[in-house]
């Protein structure tokens, strides 16, 4: 069995780990899989897909970099009987292309609950910079809901920057300077996913701006092991109580880590003996 994949852009570390699982399982399952690479470019995309729309595969798999900016050759793949899978985010808006399915997480719920630690930790005030993922992606814009449902509710907090750095770590670099360089107080950041946040917290470090709260959507290999990291860095005062209560992902070290600080730790402050 014959099979193409493509997703926005293998430079993101979950894209590039997407390939290998997607690779991983198709030995398994005796899957031929060639890749093509969106290289965070609808343009690129475009042309890597055009290509692919020119050769027979049992199905494919796609995560397009924008809504609608594949319509044509995915319906050219569909017409001459290809399964289409889309993942991640919409390939066209609903109902607009017969695609055989479509998989993808709760993107609003992500941003809504992330943005409601960030809220918490900054005491529900303060300057506050969402930096977004590629504007026509779906799940940038169900992250970017969620952040601004959570807002809402909250007077004291301004937004004062809602570029979109198109989940290039090399964008949120430039934006972060002049982020930084023209704002000398802002409270926290929420970012669309964790390279972003990590490439601006570099940014934050070498301009001495580390007071800086940061929350983000942990989609990074290894991210059960880094969520739980992320949850006590919101917490104001890390106890035992503290650390025992904050959510983990099982299976995990971390997740073994809590589970551990509950059992030694009641509510009442008393340590277990058994």
């Amino acid at each position: 069995m014959k099979a193409a994949f493509s997703n926005a852009g293998l430079q993101a570390s979950w894209c590039a780990q997407g390939k290998q699982a997607a690779e991983a399982w198709a030995k398994l399952m005796n899957v031929e899989i060639t890749w093509f690479d969106g290289e965070l470019a609808a343009t690129k995309q475009r042309a890597a897909i055009d290509n692919m729309a020119t050769q027979k595969w049992d199905f494919v798999a796609i995560q397009t970099f924008g809504i609608g900016t594949l319509t044509d050759p995915i319906q050219k793949m569909i017409d001459a009987g290809t399964p289409v899978i889309a993942m991640d985010t919409l390939v066209a808006p609903p109902g607009t292309i017969a695609i055989h399915t479509f998989i993808a997480p709760d993107n609003e719920m992500m941003g809504s609950a992330v943005t409601s630690q960030l809220m918490a930790a900054i005491g529900g005030k303060g300057n506050v910079v969402m930096t977004q993922g590629a504007l026509g992606h779906s799940g940038a814009q169900g992250r970017a809901k969620g952040f601004k449902s959570v807002v809402a509710n909250f007077p004291d907090v301004k937004v004062i920057n809602e570029e979109p750095a198109d989940w290039d770590v090399t964008k949120v670099a430039r934006i972060w300077d002049s982020i930084l360089t023209q704002n000398p107080d802002i409270a926290g950041a929420f970012f669309h996913n964790d390279d972003m946040a990590l490439a601006a917290n570099q940014v934050m470090k070498q301009k001495g701006r580390e007071g800086i709260i940061i929350g983000g959507v942990v989609v990074a290999p290894r991210a059960s092991e880094l969520i739980h990291a992320v949850s006590i860095a919101v917490a104001q005062k890390v106890t035992v109580d503290d650390f025992s209560q904050a959510f983990t992902v099982y299976p995990s070290m971390s997740g073994s880590i809590a589970e551990a600080a509950r059992r030694l730790h009641n509510r009442d402050g008393a340590l277990l003996t058994t």
